[in-house]
């Protein structure tokens, strides 16, 4: 059986690459492009996908999204099976890119030439996106393992319509290593000169299996209870909550969240992902990085005197306690942060409540007017994380300067300053 998938490979490959000619384009700031690999520990051509894989992913760095999805090996899961069978035939060593059929390709997946890809990839990002997509709320539970993370997507055209969307949730682990049988990678390069897996053995013990898929929460295709609309208008807002537990044996430290919007279709060829994000559980968690708090400390003494009128300001507009969040987290009090400070389009909120709460979370001007609300409703105990693209939940344009993020529960206020480039 093996061998076949191989030989399948081989026969796509053949099939795959007619002449391309795709003009260098733009990319759609955003557009995030997700890369599927088909791949396999028993597959002795797959290293040389490995390879393609990381030119481009160093190529494109952020704007594409790299997923690797095992098939008949001990990292295959059920729902990657069914992608293979029903893009590949069970075949290995072949990509998918958005799951996007071009208008001039045959067929949907592409094998493991880096050129023709690279050229359908940036032909793929210069597509303004329909939908743009982020995540509003999150919360991890180390202890018990929870997770809890709200999809939010913002239509920035309307959509076709009879053409319903779905959302869908990866959990992706990086860095796969294993000692067990069917995790050492066969390797047919091994004697290949100036092969980057030259002498490397064959299989290749303790290798590195990049970007594990190791969960899709919302199946191949997508939860289908997600969006029971089938047409959206430009500017209309969806959101999906999903809620799992991370298996024990996933190192916490090496995962990653893919969130996608897709669409559907009885049509396998019309199943295209529309867009995408991927963050780390760890930096969900932790987004805060000390170089970021020296910048804003930084930003704060070059305004110091548009600080001390917007404080004034404030305290006469309000007199509610208004806490200041502290470095080492106070399990007694809220705290709340903000990054980037400056920011420009997109603003990251993280919260922490040291009880269940009824919240506000809003934006003012310096003279205390409210600009906009992003969050209104109860939020539980623990740390909260949204991330807000201002031209969607603010109505007026925003002009350079100087903004109040204020937190407001049942018991106290907080507010910090931004600047807004």
């Amino acid at each position: 059986m093996k061998h076949y998938h191989i030989l399948l490979s081989l026969l796509l490959l053949g099939l795959c690459y007619h002449s391309l000619s795709v003009q260098a384009q733009t990319a759609n700031k955003n557009r995030k492009v997700v890369l599927e690999n088909f791949t396999g520990s028993w597959c002795g051509l797959c290293p040389e996908s490995a390879v393609t894989y990381q030119k481009i992913m160093e190529e494109f760095g952020e704007q594409v999204i790299g997923v690797n999805i095992h098939v008949s090996d001990p990292m295959s899961i059920e729902a990657g099976a069914t992608l293979s069978d029903a893009f590949t035939g069970g075949g290995v060593n072949t990509f998918l890119v958005d799951r996007y059929k071009f208008p001039d390709n045959q067929f949907i997946q592409f094998t493991f030439e880096h050129e023709p890809l690279a050229e359908k990839i940036a032909e793929r990002l210069a597509a303004p996106p329909i939908v743009d997509l982020h995540y509003q709320d999150f919360s991890y539970d180390p202890a018990t393992r929870a997770l809890y993370i709200t999809l939010s997507a913002t239509f920035l055209e309307d959509s076709e319509a009879n053409q319903p969307f779905r959302f869908n949730l990866y959990l992706v682990e990086d860095s796969v290593q294993s000692d067990e049988q069917g995790f050492k990678q066969v390797n047919y390069f091994n004697a290949q000169k100036d092969h980057p897996y030259e002498n490397a053995g064959n299989p290749i013990e303790q290798y590195s299996h990049l970007k594990v898929l190791r969960a899709m929460l919302g199946g191949p295709w997508g939860t289908s209870d997600n969006i029971a609309k089938t047409e959206c208008k430009k500017g209309e807002h969806v959101q999906y909550t999903f809620k799992t537990l991370l298996a024990p044996d996933w190192q916490s430290d090496q995962l990653y969240l893919i969130g996608m919007i897709q669409h559907y279709d009885e049509n396998r060829d019309q199943r295209a992902i529309l867009n995408a994000f991927e963050y780390s559980l760890d930096a969900l968690q932790n987004p805060e990085k000390e170089e970021e708090t020296e910048e804003t400390e930084e930003t704060e003494e070059e305004n110091t005197e548009e600080t001390n009128n917007n404080e004034e300001t404030e305290e006469e507009n309000t007199e509610e306690t208004i806490t200041s969040i502290e470095d080492n987290l106070n399990h007694n009090q809220a705290q709340l942060k903000a990054f980037p400070n400056p920011f420009k389009q997109i603003l990251n909120v993280h919260c922490f409540l040291p009880n269940t709460s009824n919240t506000r979370i809003s934006l003012h001007n310096i003279n205390g007017q409210e600009l906009g609300i992003f969050h209104q409703g109860d939020l539980t105990m623990g740390k909260h994380a949204f991330s807000f693209n201002m031209s969607h939940f603010i109505d007026n344009k925003l002009q350079s300067g100087m903004y109040i993020l204020r937190l407001q529960t049942d018991r106290e206020v907080i507010i910090r300053k931004l600047v807004l480039q």
